[in-house]
C-alpha cells in the first residue's frame, strides 16, 4: 500500500483505520536542497555489505545491508564512493537521487511503465523501517512513488527460478540495489505511516521479473506511449479526451481502433503506417485516408 501514488484530494481516516495527513507545501527547490544534504551526510558515514555480493558466503540471501562506518568499521568505503548520481526534473526543479547497484542482474531491464516482481525495504534516513515484503509481489511501476521505480529501471530480472517443495521459487542472478531519493520523488508533504513529511527515502530492493506492459491492450506497448519521453506517462493524451494514451484504445479520437491503424509483424515488431504520408502515424492521426 505504501508505495502507491497519493490522491491529496482529501485527507482523514478512511475505511482501513490508515491516515494520510497533509502539511502545508514547501518550496520544491529549497525542500529538495535540505533532502539532498540529509542523503549526502548518509551516504558519507555509511557502507554496504559489498565484500558479500563479491565473494557471496553459503546461504548468503543479496540482502543488502548498510553500517555506520565507525570503530572496527573505519576503513570501510563509504557508499558515496560507490553510488552513482542521478537527476530527475519535476516543475523545472532538477532533483538528485543516488543509485547503488550491488548486482546488475542478467536479463530483462524494465522499463518505467512495466510490471515487476520484487522484494523491497524502505527505511528512511535514520534506518526506521517503513515497508517490507517477505515473499516476492507484482508492482506496476506506473502506480508506484517516482523513487521506487527509478531503481528497478537500473537492475535486469533473472534468468530463471527453481520451484521449491514449500511452494515458494528460488531465482538466479536477479538484480539487487539500492536508491536513495529526496521527498520530491516520494510522498512529499504527505506525512504516511511511518514517514514523516518531507522525507528523503531509501529502498532496497531484488528484482526477479519484468513484463513489458500494455495497459490498453492496443498494441502498443504503455512505453512508447510516452511520447513527449518525460517518463510522465499520465501527460500524453493525442485526442484530449481525458484519458492518456497508455489507457486510451482509440489514441487520436477519430473511432478506430489504435490496434487497428498500426500493423504487428510476425517478429513483434510494430510498423506505425501513415497513409497520407504527412509525417504523422496514422494512430496519432485524426485525418481519415480514402479507402
Amino acid at each position: 500500500m505504501v508505495l502507491m501514488t497519493i490522491f491529496v484530494s482529501s485527507c482523514g481516516s478512511g475505511d482501513d483505520g490508515i491516515t494520510t495527513t497533509p502539511v502545508p507545501p514547501v518550496d520544491l527547490g529549497e525542500q529538495a536542497l535540505i533532502d539532498d544534504a540529509a542523503i549526502l551526510e548518509f551516504l558519507n558515514t555509511h557502507f554496504y555489505n559489498q565484500e558479500d555480493f563479491v565473494n557471496p558466503p553459503p546461504g548468503f540471501n543479496f540482502d543488502i545491508e548498510f553500517d555506520t562506518i565507525a570503530g572496527e568499521n573505519a576503513n570501510k568505503t563509504p557508499l558515496i564512493d560507490l553510488v552513482e548520481k542521478k537527476t530527475f526534473a519535476i516543475d523545472s526543479v532538477t532533483l538528485n537521487y543516488y543509485v547503488l547497484k550491488a548486482r546488475e542482474g542478467v536479463n530483462k531491464r524494465p522499463h518505467f511503465v512495466d510490471s515487476t516482481l520484487v522484494n523491497f525495504r524502505g527505511t528512511l534516513l535514520n534506518s526506521n523501517l517503513f515497508d517490507s515484503n517477505a515473499n516476492p509481489i507484482w508492482f506496476d511501476l506506473t502506480q508506484v512513488v517516482v523513487g521506487f521505480r527509478l531503481i528497478l529501471t537500473e537492475l535486469k530480472s533473472a534468468d530463471g527460478f527453481d520451484l521449491n517443495p514449500d511452494g515458494t521459487s528460488t531465482f538466479f542472478n536477479f538484480g539487487v540495489g539500492a536508491v536513495f531519493f529526496p521527498s520530491a520523488l516520494g510522498f512529499q508533504n504527505i506525512t504516511q505511516p511511518g514517514i514523516p513529511a518531507n522525507s528523503p527515502l531509501i529502498f532496497r530492493v531484488k528484482l526477479f521479473a519484468a513484463i513489458e506492459a500494455d495497459h490498453d491492450l492496443d498494441g502498443i506497448p504503455s512505453f512508447i506511449e510516452d511520447l513527449n519521453g518525460n517518463e510522465n506517462i499520465g501527460d500524453d493524451d493525442t485526442d484530449g479526451d481525458g484519458f492518456p494514451n497508455f489507457i486510451d484504445t482509440d489514441d487520436d479520437g477519430d473511432f478506430i481502433l489504435t490496434i487497428n491503424e498500426i500493423t504487428i509483424n510476425a517478429d513483434g515488431t510494430i510498423t506505425f503506417t501513415d497513409c497520407d504520408g504527412d509525417g504523422i502515424p496514422d494512430y496519432l492521426d485524426e485525418d481519415i485516408c480514402p479507402n
